[in-house]
């Protein structure tokens, strides 16, 4: 549904009445593919930190050997998934981004308060608008990031806002939301990302102790 809002496809509109509808045109419409995916590694990724908060808090909570043992499989299966789920997210992202350049420019220029059109354009993070003059305070810069994820080149050309009539600007605020999107993502990922080396280091330590690779000490 949510693909078919964005990028309507399988019908005719004449009198202001829906006809010709190609109801499988409709549903696999431009954007199925990109959207879909992004939802299905969202969805995977929430998932799998959700499982991982509550065995963390029951192995804090439960003193069992038993039940530890449960949970810390919980966890570490779990945070596995998430950090796959979390990269899988942010190719999720970039590949939207790309759409987004082709399809719909002026949501991604609202996402990332860009209102003139230019190349090497700068990717915000956080800051805060005045709509009126149109000038951000307080954001990070990264130079001609927007630009490369919009395609891949810095050079890019990147349409802004004021290509567009007043009428069709989402509203500003989405960049907030956007930015504690990416926020929770990259914590996300650093989480599990540490969790995933630590485990990975651990099996390594273990292999050369059982291999005689190195004594260990205490």
């Amino acid at each position: 549904m949510n693909s078919f809002m964005n990028t309507p496809a399988g019908f005719e509109l004449k009198n202001g009445k829906m006809v010709n509808v190609q109801p499988i045109e409709a549903m696999f419409n431009p954007s199925f593919i990109v959207r879909s995916f992004h939802v299905i590694t969202t969805a995977g990724m929430t998932m799998a930190f959700v499982i991982a908060s509550i065995a963390a808090f029951k192995l804090l909570r439960n003193r069992q050997p038993k039940d530890t043992v449960y949970h810390k499989k919980a966890l570490k299966m779990s945070m596995i998934v998430g950090f796959f789920s979390t990269l899988l997210s942010m190719l999720a992202g970039d590949l939207s981004a790309k759409f987004l350049h082709k399809f719909q420019p002026e949501k991604l220029a609202a996402y990332e308060w860009h209102f003139d059109t230019s190349s090497h354009a700068k990717l915000l993070l956080f800051g805060v608008l005045d709509e009126k003059t149109q000038q951000v305070k307080g954001a990070i810069e990264l130079p001609g990031l927007l630009s490369f994820l919009a395609d891949n080149s810095v050079k890019t050309k990147v349409q802004g806002l004021n290509d567009f009539p007043k009428s069709l600007h989402p509203p500003m605020i989405v960049h907030y939301f956007f930015d504690l999107m990416v926020t929770m993502g990259i914590l996300c990922f650093v989480i599990s990302g540490v969790y995933v080396l630590t485990l990975m280091f651990k099996k390594l330590r273990n292999f050369l102790l059982i291999n005689g690779c190195f004594t260990e000490y205490y």
